[in-house]
């Protein structure tokens, strides 16, 4: 099994249950796990990762994702310093615009220039280096000096360039079809020819959003209201279309933008899958084909075993869970996904 596989966890449970969690994960085959950073929503995140590098020891604690709004540089430094020396080697940050994060505070999402800015002096605090916080020149006097691998989370074009020129890899939201991957790739490599660096020396992860079931249309119903936000959201549908997929505009029913507190979070899903339910079958079951692993266990191998021979080597399982502890698929891959991979 030589693909790495991450898995996405969300904080919703209580901090000392899910470090207990990832002792499973890790047991399972999991190489690493990332944790979303909504204040509003889910548990601390960095209180999160403190108790998972004491209940794990090899697995690797990734932020997916955090960002510069609600998390100023020099609290990122400090909170990622403190972090990874109860885990040396084993802590990356993967950054991103905030989405729901800033969502839920009535802020607007963090800049291309934020994201720049946010990877640059948080590289250079980790370093022990001395950095111009709006006339102050600060520095982190415990600064390990370690490398941090600092990850740019992606979907749009400009802020894929931009993490080829200015990051240590990127996680790529864009699907899974081969077009999206070569396209992304692209994007990817003329950020970092930009910037005179060489693209294949960047970490690359690829989100699988992931519903396993016994039957393909369970899965793919649980999946109807992520299908809509591809469809809807503009940086989204674009890779619908990059694999050949025709998106009409569709009639969104009022109730749905009150959705609690968003299409992809919401905390009823089924009350989001009613107000999801004017997406057509046929364009749901298009949509997870080209975006996710949705579906039965023996299905989603032979998704992965394609996506291996296509150069994927890391791949993040982010489910639909985003309250619970994705309980369920950490068992369909331990007990399932993972021993057909294998043999």
């Amino acid at each position: 099994m030589a693909m790495e596989f991450i898995l996405r966890v969300a904080g919703g449970a209580p901090a000392d249950q899910t470090a207990k969690f990832l002792t499973r994960a890790e047991a399972a085959g999991f190489t690493g796990v990332g944790f979303p950073d909504t204040q509003l929503i889910m548990r601390d995140v960095y209180v999160v990762m403190a108790l998972g590098a004491g209940s794990t020891s090899k697995l690797k604690l990734y932020t997916a994702v955090t960002n510069p709004v609600t998390r100023h540089v020099s609290v990122l430094a400090s909170l990622v310093q403190t972090v990874e020396e109860l885990a040396p080697g084993r802590v990356e940050i993967i950054i991103g615009s905030g989405y729901s994060a800033v969502r839920t505070i009535g802020q607007g999402a963090a800049t291309l220039r934020q994201m720049r800015e946010c990877v640059i002096n948080l590289r250079r605090l980790l370093a022990g280096e001395r950095v111009d916080l709006d006339g102050f020149e600060a520095h982190l006097p415990y600064a390990s000096g370690r490398h941090i691998p600092i990850l740019l989370a992606a979907t749009g074009p400009r802020t894929i360039e931009l993490a080829g020129e200015v990051a240590d890899g990127v996680l790529l939201a864009v699907g899974l079809h081969p077009t999206m991957l070569d396209r992304a790739w692209q994007m990817l490599a003329a950020g970092a020819e930009k910037a005179g660096r060489d693209p294949g020396s960047l970490e690359n992860i690829y989100v699988a959003r992931t519903h396993v079931a016994e039957d393909m249309d369970t899965a793919r119903e649980m999946a109807r209201p992520i299908c809509v936000q591809w469809a809807i959201e503009p940086y989204r549908v674009r890779w619908l279309r990059e694999a050949g997929l025709e998106i009409p505009d569709l009639e969104l029913p009022p109730e749905l933008q009150h959705l609690y507190p968003d299409i992809p979070h919401a905390e009823n899903w089924e009350e989001a899958r009613r107000l999801t339910s004017f997406m057509p079958d046929q364009m749901v079951a298009d949509i997870c084909e080209v975006t996710g692993l949705y579906g039965t266990p023996d299905y989603i191998t032979k998704r992965l075993g394609e996506l291996e021979k296509g150069g994927v080597k890391r791949l993040l399982v982010q489910t639909l869970d985003s309250y619970d502890l994705p309980e369920s698929t950490l068992t369909a891959f331990e007990s399932k996904v993972f021993p057909m991979l294998k043999g």
